[in-house]
Order: structure tokens, then sequence, then C-alpha cells
């Protein structure tokens, strides 16, 4: 644990990103009272959004917030990893793999930060101690397993994969001994009829929170808006997404499997279950090789998936790694005793060389990212908004003009004055404090071709009714892969949303021009 946050400390230097911002400005006005999708608009479900909501209370306007939640979050990842490998394998193969994790974490970068998937990861883990604590138990089960299920549904509303993850579930009454036998079956711990009521108190949990939720939006008025944008608009965006997809269906999984999790990952999976099949550990491994299935399942399941979306396959796969290094190991200690046996002294040496090759494989590329990640987190200790500035981020993040415009609204707007952002870059309304003034705090929903007509006509009404004091124009911000449009912000402003654009040019007039971003104030 002492190395996870060692090596983790530098993901403190991660810029809040377009998501983040999008989290921390919805939660923010979820503490105000404004009731998500009703008065915020996002097309993610909600369970994000209420957590950035505490993060937001607790960290407060700091541009770091994010990150430090990000850290606490990996501490905690870490350990269900290290108590659900050490179960299987032991303590040392559990804590190489939260190891390997933390540092795949940390070199996936600042678009990994605090997403929903990765909220997700201690509920099912704590959904799982909690089914296996109590198969064995034919007394007092009843409440871990319904527990478990409301897990799982805590997770559900982060991300609606999480259902997926049920399966896992029953890994624990599944028999080690029928695993791992010579002929491996699948056998039960349990009658069917035992499993059939152990399964639908998970089922109860997992209803329940459900039911709970969508009742919380029925008394608040709410459910039409979510299943417009749940069950209308958002199935129309992954419909889109898939026509536009240039590779067919399976290769195109394959390539961005193989991308995110590296070739060499997928093959030591292959090799790994060869390897527990040989030596009879499918039993002990079961629960490993049937998270990742099932997370990697969750994950390809999306068909149009980013990268970040594989960080609920990380730990399963770092096990597979972890399992991998322990059998070397053992492989290794056994030939230098076969060795030694007969007196072949130097193959014992060879031996140890092999394995110290192997060992030192990963190491230099380790060695080398970790003194990169320290010398950016000494530079961002010594200036942040600098490092943010200057530091190698997506290019249409714009860090520099989004600091200026949040310093620009610091010094010259009213706390009470309106903003309105048309970009997707709500750290702006976030961390210089100014209220958003439309349901839309980031305008991809609006200039997206799946987004209905309707939602342009609201946003331009609404602010010929209500006009704010400040509206800002992003440039060079096109978003193809989300928006299916390659316009940026102040082009499809004067290209195709009139209704927008003869506000401004009649109601306001330039106030600063950053180069990435304009300020308009509103006439006198």
């Amino acid at each position: 644990m002492l190395f996870v946050v060692a090596r983790a400390l530098p993901v403190l230097v991660n810029f809040p990103g377009r998501d983040q911002g999008t989290y921390l400005t919805i939660g923010r006005s979820l503490l105000q009272g404004r009731i998500l999708y009703r008065d915020l608009w996002d097309n993610k479900p909600p369970g994000t959004f209420y957590v950035y909501a505490a993060i937001g209370k607790v960290f407060g306007t700091h541009l770091w917030g994010p990150a430090a939640a990000d850290l606490i979050f990996l501490i905690l990842v870490s350990w269900c990893i290290f108590r659900f490998t050490e179960r299987c394998l032991g303590p040392a193969a559990a804590a190489l793999a939260a190891a390997i994790h933390a540092a795949w974490h940390v070199e996936a970068g600042y678009i990994f930060t605090a997403q929903p998937e990765f909220f997700q990861l201690p509920l099912i883990f704590g959904a799982y101690f909690l089914v296996e604590s109590g198969r064995r138990k034919t007394e007092g089960w009843r409440g871990g397993h319904l527990a478990a299920g409301a897990l799982i549904g805590l997770a559900f509303w982060l991300k609606y994969n999480a259902v997926i993850f049920l399966p896992l579930l029953i890994v624990p009454y599944l028999k080690g001994d029928s695993l791992g036998s010579a002929s491996p079956r699948l056998a039960l711990e349990r009658s069917r009829r035992e499993l059939v009521q152990r399964a639908a108190w998970i089922a109860a949990g997992l209803a329940g929170v459900i039911l709970l939720v969508l009742g919380y939006f029925g008394i608040h008025g709410a459910l039409p808006a979510l299943r417009q944008i749940q069950f209308e608009v958002l199935p129309r965006y992954a419909a889109m997404a898939a026509e536009r997809r240039r590779l067919p269906l399976g290769q195109w999984i394959a390539v961005r499997s193989g991308f995110f999790l590296g070739s060499a990952t997928l093959v030591a999976t292959a090799v790994s279950l060869v390897v527990a099949w040989r030596r009879r550990h499918l039993g002990v491994t079961a629960p490993i090789f049937g998270g990742a299935a099932v997370a990697y399942a969750a994950t390809a399941g999306q068909l149009s998936f980013h990268d970040y979306y594989f960080a609920s396959c990380y730990p399963f796969f770092a096990m597979i790694w972890a399992y991998l290094a322990i059998n070397l190991w053992e492989a290794s200690l056994a030939a230098s005793r076969a060795c030694a046996v007969r007196r072949w002294k130097v193959a014992q040496v060879l031996v140890w060389v092999l394995f110290a090759n192997l060992l030192y494989w990963p190491l230099p590329a380790e060695l080398s990212r970790i003194q990169m990640d320290y010398e950016d987190f000494r530079e961002w200790r010594l200036n942040p908004e600098t490092f943010y500035a200057n530091h190698n981020w997506y290019p249409f993040e714009h860090p520099q003009g989004q600091l200026q415009v949040i310093h620009y609204l610091r010094a010259n707007a009213a706390p009470g004055d309106g903003v309105f952002v048309w970009g997707f870059y709500t750290d702006i309304c976030y961390f210089s404090e100014r209220p958003c003034v439309t349901r839309f705090v980031l305008n991809l929903g609006l200039m997206s071709r799946w987004a209905p007509p309707a939602w342009r006509e609201e946003v331009a009404r609404e602010l010929r009714a209500h006009p704010p004091r400040w509206i800002v124009v992003a440039r060079d911000d096109a978003l193809p892969s989300i928006t299916f449009v390659y316009l940026s912000s102040d082009q499809y402003l004067d290209e195709r949303y009139p209704g927008l654009r003869n506000l401004i040019r009649s109601d306001y007039a330039v106030a600063a021009d950053f180069t990435t971003f304009v300020i308009y104030q509103r006439n006198q």
C-alpha cells in the first residue's frame, strides 16, 4: 500500500478535463437544490454527479480536487484488489497485482481521473466479498446477499453495465475441486433451489435501489426528462456511433482491446489460462478469470467505448499478470532445485539469469515513467497553473485559455452574474464560481447530430427571456467522435445556430479575446 501511494502521488498533477468539469458543475448545482435531467442536462447515469457533489464539497474549487479524489479511490481499489487476490493466490501475488494496477492507472493519464468505471470497482468488490462471506452459511446470509444486490444497484446508477457483473457473484458457489480436476467441469456447492433463493435476495437488493432512485426522480418530476435522455437520445447516439465504425464489429473490438489493454496482456491472459488448466489451478483462479471475463464483457458490450472504459478491466488483468509472475518464480525455483540435485551448476546459474532477465524486462520502462511522473509532480508543485497551461494534454482541452477566462470572470463578473458557455468547458463555470444559466452546462447535447432540434430552440428561447451578463464562446474545439459534427463551437454558432448568433450580435459586445475563447458582455 505504501508503494501504491508513492507510485500514485503524481496523479495530483492531472488537469480536470471535460468530464470532470461537467461532473463538478452539475454536482454543485445538485447541492443547490436543482434536479438532474429536469434542470441539468447530461446523458450519463446520475450516480457520478452525486459522487462529485461530495468531491466538490470536500475539495472546493481547487483544480486538483478530482485528482485528489482519484488518489483516495485508487488506495481503496488497491486494498480491494489485495483482499480479492490474496484469497485466491496468497499475499505475494496480491501485493504484485495491486502494484501493477497502480502503475497502469497512473500511466493511463488524466482522462482516467475519477471516472464512473473507477467508482464502480469498490462496489463490485464489496458485493463479491459479501456473497463470499455468506456462501457457507445456512443462516444469517440474507442480509449480506441483500446488501450485495444493493451495491450492484448503486454501481448500476454509476453506469448501467454494472449488471453484467452479476455472474461474478455466482463464482463463490462454484466447486473448486471440480474446476481443478483433470477434467474441469462446472459444479455448484449448493442445490439449485438454494441458489435461486440467494439470487432472489441479490435481485431484491438490486431492484430496491433501482426503484428507490426512480421514485426520487418521479417525485421531483424528472422522469420524462430522464426517459428522453436515457432511453431516446442515448440509444440514438449509440446507433450513430455503431454506424460510423470503420471496421466490422469483431475486428473493431479486437483492435480497441489490443490498443488499450496491450497485446502482451492479451497473450499473458491466454498463457495464464493454459497454465492454470495444466496445473489444476482453475478452481482457485476462477474468481480472477471470471472477473476479467465479465469486466471485459461490460466494456466491449458498449460497442463504442473510450479508453477509460477499460478501468474496470485493469484490476483483473493485473491479477492475471501477478499469477503468471508467481508461476514463473515457482518454475524457476523448481528448475534450479532440479539442476542442483544433478549438480548442473552452470545450468542452475543460467536459470536465474533467465528469470532475472524476465523480471528486468518491464523495469526500465516503468522506472523511466516514474522518473518522468515525479518530474511533472515537481514542476506542478512549483507553479500549478504554469504546469497546467504548458503540459501536453489533449489538444482540445485548452487549459491555458480556460484559466484565462476563469481569472477574467473572477475579476470582472459579479458573484451573481450568470454565465453561458458555448462549448464543453464546464470548468469555467465551476472554477470561476459563477452559475450556469441553462440546464445545458455544455453544448455537446446541443450541436450533436443525435440531439433533438427542440433543445437548441429551448436554449435560445431561455437566453432571450433571461439573458446572462456573460457568454463565452470556444474556438478550435471540434469533437466529431461524440457530436459527429466537424465544426468547432464558434463555427457551428455562425453556420447553424442563428438563434444564439443573432442574440450575441444584437445584445452583446466582445469583452475579451483569448485566442481559444471569446468573452462577450451584455450591453448595458
